[in-house]
């Protein structure tokens, strides 16, 4: 009985320590981003003293609503991104349908990152099949080796994407989905930058994508205003 007392409390300190740990992790990604984001508001300061000639005094009164503005953008950005939503948003194609479908999607990229840009991905479901094949691109593992586009089946490609809600900016069904499907995954075979990934100005998430669509102009695609990287597809 004793040994059993012994290994219920080190399985409850365990449980502790992983929690504070796990705590401080994210106390530190929120003190590193609002660092990052300071370091970019005191580099674009220097560039509009340098180009007004602002005197430091009248340059105060620039700085205190922009910190204060990094200070609450960095409070809503610190949640771990493996307690954030991945649950279905509900407006995908019902993949018990028989015909062919072709879908793009588009959400805040996570974090504060999500203020300024979205993060797209594309699902093919083709004639009788009963799942999407979801195709994306993301930067977690590059740099060991993974390659940038990750693809998995699903009855759900329409997941929140870490906390936010996606929008289906594409939609094709039916009988052109049948003809495109063949073309999008020759292109995907093609992509040029398989093993690569630069958060700006690119190959990024938003860069896999537009390229597609480029490739594939039948698909008549337009990307999201604030998909950051998409321009690449063009270089």
């Amino acid at each position: 009985m004793k040994e059993i007392g012994n290994i219920s409390l080190f399985l409850s300190q365990s449980t502790e320590y992983k929690q504070y740990f796990f705590n401080e992790f994210k106390f530190a990604c929120a003190v590193f981003e609002l660092l990052a984001l300071f370091a970019l508001y005191l580099y674009i300061s220097r560039i509009l003293m340098r180009k007004n000639k602002l005197q430091f005094n009248q340059h105060i009164f620039i700085k205190l609503p922009l910190i204060a503005f990094i200070l609450i953008l960095s409070s809503c950005s610190n949640t771990h991104w493996s307690e954030a939503s991945r649950e279905p948003a509900g407006i995908a194609t019902d993949p018990s349908t028989q015909e062919a479908v072709i879908e793009f999607y588009a959400a805040d990229a996570f974090s504060w990152r999500g203020w300024f840009a979205v993060h797209t991905w594309f699902a093919l479901k083709s004639q009788n099949e009963d799942e999407y094949t979801v195709y994306e691109v993301v930067g977690w593992g590059v740099e060991n080796g993974r390659p940038a586009i990750r693809s998995f089946k699903t009855k759900t490609p329409d997941r929140y994407w870490y906390g936010s809600k996606p929008d289906k900016f594409l939609s094709i069904t039916g009988s052109k989905a049948d003809v495109l499907i063949p073309q999008i995954l020759a292109a995907i075979d093609k992509y040029p930058h398989k093993n690569t990934y630069t958060l700006v100005p690119g190959p990024n998430s938003n860069t896999f994508p537009a390229w597609i669509g480029l490739q594939v102009p039948e698909l008549e695609l337009d990307m999201p205003f604030r998909a950051i990287g998409s321009g690449y597809a063009n270089e």
